[in-house]
Formats: structure tokens, C-alpha cells, sequence
């Protein structure tokens, strides 16, 4: 135990001692500074905590190869978004610390980082292709890519046929990833050659492709989206049920609105109508649509058909739903 709770223990028993000789004035003085310094020890220790967490998830980011100046980037949007000023002048009560405190933290710590990490992040090829493909997606002048100077090397290609994707010319974009896929089978790679025999309607491809390489990643989400993606426009509606169920249970990586859109149109291919409204209820819940999502799970409650356990079942998470959207009210 710290000196400092010691101290607060000691002072709070003093304080019963103050009481039982009838000293009241002094006792309560005892009793709530004693109480006062334990509280402020414990906002002091989560305060702490916070800090350590966050040159906690520095170094997870420069060891994983990611480039740490993305957590500063970060708290500076929190800081526009908050008036730390405001608390500023009671910072010693917050629970956590202010917005300058962690952004300052944060910047000490990667200065104190080896140059020779910071340069293995920016670096590292998988970091290098997430990045084109979101500045492709991103940027205005989508024409302006294919005005661009490209090189052989792979990374410039990979962006090359980023400017294909975004311009739509997926033949162009095709055979670029094919050749890339040739000498490397980058998932970056694969996945830009799914995409682009989709867009062409080439879904027997496209599923023969991405079967071989969810086999040694089934846990991988686009993989997935574009696999079912493929399956479904190939008339394979079954087949993709089978796939998003088992990915949904199996991989345990977070639920999102896109794979439930996928399931809910397969329920609706193969007429397990019932099912669709199920699953439709989980893609308008996760893309924060809770309003659309109670009503149909209250008009599905209403089915006299349904036996208890599943009527059961759909008012638990209508209730969840509905906690979920006035826990969402009470922030904004």
C-alpha cells in the first residue's frame, strides 16, 4: 500500500477517534479530507493510467510498423472538438488528462523513438498500399491520377492501378494486378484483382481467386465481402449464406453493416423472407439507423407464429436497440 493511502486511512480512523471523544467539528474535518484525498489519489491514478496506455499504444503502433504521428493527428482533432481551456484550471479532478497534456506526451515519445523504426513504418509495404488506396479514394481530381508518371516497381504500379480503379477503366486495372500478382501475391494485389473481375461481371473468376486465399485467411473482411460479393451476383446465394454465417461466427472480428447487407440479400434470394428482416434489422443497427431497426423488430414480435424462445430473443435486442439509441441521445 502507497504512503499516500496510509496517510488517508490514518486521517479518516483519527477522524473516528476525533468523533467518539466528541470532538464533531474536527471529526467531520478529518473524516471528508481524509475521504476527499482518497478520491483525488484514485482520478490521479486513472490519469496516470490513461498516459501509460497511450505510450502503451505508441510503441504498439511503431513495433507493428505503423507510423505513431497518427495518435497526435488524433488528440488534435479531440482538442478542436473539446474546450480543454474550460477545464483547464481543475485539471487535478478530471479523470483523464487534458487534450495538450496527452498530444505533448505523445510527441515526446516518438521523438524518443529510433529513427530506424519511424523509417521501417514508412516503409513497410503493407502501410505503403493501404495508404495509395485511401489517398485514390480520397482524392478530387480522379482523372488527374492517370496524368501521373509511373514507374515499374511495384509500388508505383499498385498506385497506377489505383488510378485505373478510380477511373473505372477495370480492364486496364485488371491487368495491371495480374501482373502484380505474378511476381507477388500481395493481398493488396489479389484483392485490387477481385475487385476489378467483379466489376466485370467476372464472378467465376473472382470466386475461383478468393476461395484459395480465404482457405488460408478466413478471418480476412474484405475477403469476404468480395467473395460473397461474387457469389451472390453468380447466383450463388446459398453458398454465400453459408460463408458470411460462418464468418459472423467464427472469425470473431467485429460486426459491421456491410456483411449483414450481403446476408439479408442472400435471405431474400433464396425466400427466407423471415431471416431478411432479421438480418436487415443488424445492417440498419450497425449503420446507426436504430429507429428503422425497432420498428421492424416490433412488427416481427407482433408474428403470432413465433414460438417463445424466438419472440424472447427478438424483444431482448429490441431492447438493447433501443438502450443503445438513448445512450447515443444522451451524447449528442
Amino acid at each position: 500500500m502507497q504512503s499516500s493511502q496510509l496517510m488517508s486511512l490514518a486521517t479518516i480512523l483519527t477522524g473516528f477517534i476525533a468523533a467518539s471523544q466528541g470532538y464533531n467539528q474536527e471529526a467531520s474535518a478529518l473524516l471528508y479530507g481524509g475521504i476527499a484525498n482518497q478520491q483525488q489519489q484514485a482520478i490521479n491514478f486513472t490519469r496516470e493510467n490513461e498516459i501509460e496506455a497511450d505510450r502503451i499504444g505508441i510503441n504498439l503502433l511503431s513495433n507493428t510498423q505503423y507510423n505513431p504521428a497518427g495518435m497526435v493527428s488524433f488528440f488534435k482533432i479531440m482538442q478542436r472538438q473539446t474546450d480543454n481551456q474550460t477545464f483547464a484550471s481543475y485539471q487535478h479532478l478530471l479523470t483523464h488528462p487534458l487534450d495538450q497534456v496527452r498530444i505533448a506526451e505523445a510527441e515526446n515519445r516518438i521523438a524518443q523513438l529510433s529513427s530506424k523504426n519511424l523509417h521501417k513504418t514508412q516503409s513497410n509495404d503493407d502501410y505503403f498500399y493501404m495508404h495509395a488506396r485511401i489517398s485514390a479514394l480520397n482524392t478530387d481530381d480522379k482523372t488527374g491520377l492517370l496524368k501521373r508518371t509511373y514507374t515499374s516497381s511495384p509500388r508505383s504500379q499498385y498506385e497506377l492501378a489505383q488510378a485505373y480503379e478510380m477511373n473505372q477503366q477495370w480492364q486496364n486495372a485488371e491487368g495491371t494486378y495480374q501482373a502484380l500478382a505474378k511476381q507477388n501475391n500481395n493481398m493488396p494485389f489479389i484483392l485490387g484483382l477481385g475487385r476489378s473481375y467483379i466489376k466485370q461481371q467476372k464472378y467465376a473468376e473472382a470466386s475461383s481467386l478468393l476461395e484459395q486465399y480465404l482457405k488460408v485467411q478466413p478471418d480476412n473482411f474484405a475477403l469476404n465481402i468480395y467473395l460473397a460479393q461474387a457469389r451472390l451476383y453468380s447466383q450463388q446465394s446459398a453458398v454465400a449464406i453459408k460463408q458470411m454465417n460462418s464468418y459472423l461466427r467464427n472469425t470473431g472480428q467485429p460486426r459491421t453493416a456491410e456483411i449483414y447487407q450481403l446476408l439479408a440479400l442472400a435471405y431474400t434470394n433464396t425466400e427466407q423472407h423471415y431471416l431478411a428482416k432479421k438480418t436487415q434489422v443488424e445492417y440498419l443497427y450497425y449503420n446507426g439507423n436504430y429507429h428503422t431497426a425497432i420498428g421492424i423488430l416490433q412488427n416481427l414480435i407482433k408474428d403470432k407464429e413465433l414460438d417463445a424462445t424466438e419472440k424472447q430473443h427478438l424483444q431482448t435486442r429490441l431492447e438493447q436497440i433501443v438502450k443503445t439509441q438513448k445512450d447515443i441521445k444522451a451524447l449528442g
